[in-house]
Parts: C-alpha cells; sequence; structure tokens
C-alpha cells in the first residue's frame, strides 16, 4: 500500500488526469506546475477512443461531452483540388466498434475541468507556480525540492513535457530537435465561413510538403486549424510567436478556394506560429521510483487508423512525388 503521495511534475492533460486516477484507486497526489495556474492555451485535440476510456473510468465522459465535439468522420482531401482521397467513418459507427466515442475538444476547456476537479478531490493537491529544481532516491522514496522546499513522496512521475526536467536530470540532458516543420495554429469562428463547412467532418487537406487540418470545437462554435510547412530555417528564440497573415496566405495561394476561405478568416490575433520539435525515444520510462511520461500517438493507434494512414500516405507518393 502506498503510504506517501505519488510526486507529479507537470499539471497539464497527462498530470492531472493521471492524478485523478490514482484518487480513484485511493493514492494521494501533489501535483507542480510550474506556470502561475493550471491553464492551457486554445488550441484543440482529438480524444480518441482509447482515451474516452480512460475518462469513462473516471466517470467524466458528460462533462467532456458538454463542450465537446464528435465529428462523423475525416476526410482527407487533395489541396489543389479539393478532391476527397479517403475517407475514415467516426460517429456512431466507431463508438459501436470501440465502445467509445472519438471526440474533438478545445485544449484550454479540457484542462479547465481537470482542474477544477482535482482542485474539489481531497486527495489531489495542487501547486501553480512551483518549478521542481532537483528531486532523487531516498530509501525506497523520493524527495523533490521546489522553490527551497522539500516535498517527500512514494514516487515521482515527470509529466512536464518536451522540456521535460525530470527527464533531463534521470536520462542525461539531450536537447529538443526541430522536425524541419512549422505550424501555424489559430481557431476560426464558424460564422465567419461559409455553409460548407458547418457540418459534422474533420478534414485534412493534403499537398506537396505541407498540409492543413480543420476541425471543429467548442460545440461546433470554432473551426480549430493547423496548418504545417517545411521550413528547414526555423531560428526564432520562441517556439511560438505571432504568425504573419500574408505569409500564411502565400504559403497556400495555390490551394482549393475552400483552404484559402479558412486561412482568410483566420482572425490576425488569434494566429501564432512555431517550429515543431521532437526528443529522442527512451528504452524505458523509468529508474526506481522516477518516471517519465511522454505519449506516442501512431504507437498506440487502433489498426483501423494505421490501416488508412497507409493507404493514404501511398496514395500520396502517386501523386505528389
Amino acid at each position: 500500500m502506498i503510504q506517501k503521495p505519488v510526486l507529479i511534475v507537470g499539471g497539464g492533460i497527462g498530470g492531472l488526469t493521471l492524478s485523478l486516477c490514482l484518487s480513484k484507486e485511493g493514492i494521494a497526489s501533489r501535483v507542480f506546475e510550474r506556470r502561475g495556474n493550471f491553464a492551457e492555451t486554445g488550441a484543440g485535440i482529438q480524444l480518441s477512443p482509447n482515451c474516452m476510456r480512460v475518462y469513462d473510468y473516471l466517470g467524466i465522459v458528460d462533462l467532456i461531452r458538454s463542450f465537446a465535439y464528435e465529428p462523423d468522420c475525416v476526410q482527407f482531401l487533395d489541396g489543389k483540388q479539393n478532391r476527397i482521397l479517403a475517407e475514415i467513418q467516426l460517429g456512431a459507427s466507431l463508438s459501436e466498434d470501440y465502445g467509445f466515442p472519438y471526440y474533438n475538444v478545445n485544449r484550454a476547456q479540457l484542462v479547465e475541468l481537470l482542474a477544477r476537479l482535482a482542485s474539489e478531490d481531497d486527495l489531489i493537491q495542487l501547486y501553480p507556480g512551483c518549478e521542481v529544481t532537483a528531486f532523487g532516491s531516498v530509501g525506497s522514496d523520493v524527495k523533490i525540492e521546489v522553490d527551497g522546499n522539500d516535498f517527500d513522496g512514494s514516487l515521482l512521475v515527470g509529466a512536464d513535457g518536451i522540456n521535460s526536467t525530470v527527464r533531463s536530470q534521470i536520462f542525461g540532458s539531450d536537447e529538443a530537435v526541430f522536425t524541419g516543420h512549422v505550424a501555424w495554429r489559430a481557431q476560426v469562428p464558424i460564422e465567419s465561413i461559409s455553409s460548407k463547412f458547418h457540418n459534422k467532418v474533420s478534414r485534412v487537406w493534403w499537398g506537396r510538403r505541407k498540409h492543413l487540418v480543420a476541425y471543429p470545437v467548442q460545440n461546433g462554435r470554432l473551426l480549430n486549424c493547423v496548418a504545417v510547412v517545411e521550413n528547414k530555417s526555423w531560428a526564432s528564440d520562441s517556439w511560438h510567436q505571432p504568425g504573419d497573415p500574408r505569409e500564411l496566405t502565400e504559403e497556400f495561394a495555390d490551394w482549393a478556394p475552400e483552404v484559402q476561405e479558412i486561412i482568410k478568416s483566420i482572425p490576425s490575433s488569434d494566429l501564432f506560429k512555431w517550429g515543431l520539435f521532437h526528443r529522442s525515444d527512451l528504452r524505458h520510462g523509468g529508474r526506481g521510483c522516477l518516471f517519465f511520461s511522454a505519449m506516442r500517438v501512431m504507437h498506440h493507434s487502433p489498426s483501423w487508423l494505421k490501416e488508412q494512414l497507409w493507404r493514404l500516405k501511398m496514395r500520396l507518393v502517386w501523386r505528389y512525388v
């Protein structure tokens, strides 16, 4: 039986979800977040059936459904001709096959919900504005240092993102590597674009060395947009910065009118640009009572999604290479 609380570094989706799962098993935890509050910026995120299985275990599916959007399908389209290349059915058919739905949500709303539930839980203590500066094993326990104060726990879990302090101190420092891709992200009020986008469809337009993803969030009130372009010369000191609408428009100037309509509808104040980075894979995720957690997307994707993406890739090879 775990006597001391589990110490979780990072108060995003992973850290907060873990704390709630531990509480469900009667295990106390402390969550340390270096930012001043438990909040996220307003990007969209897709919750697969495997993810919703966890939130069903926590009994919060109905709460998530209150601000989620359930698409009927995801379409992969030719970026210049707007021709459908492939389509994956979601909605009710997916729920029947896997037992749980596939939702699009606003990341900020999800984190707000998880933080509220954690703050109301007697077994969870939240520490915003607290950066973990050092930690180590003490016998079978772990001790961390936070702003000059020490905390004891039974386990330490790092859920502190790509710049993880926990990962670096457990496995040694390795720099995040630029992938050669830059992303523009924005959310477009659905009423500002034509009715052809007012349906339950997630879309991915593909082209040579670039693509654009668009799917509804916030009960369909916003269209979450991500445009990714190969760019080997990313040199910004910040991983995200205000985006230039003219630059984004030029990147997709010869694409389909549907794509250009979405781009031209993006509020300039809500357009952000940043380079995409990754860290090398780890052979194992922990040492003793110290653990690092990282989300893997394709490795854990259901077989149906892997198969569809592979078929799409083959089509794109013949179309654009």
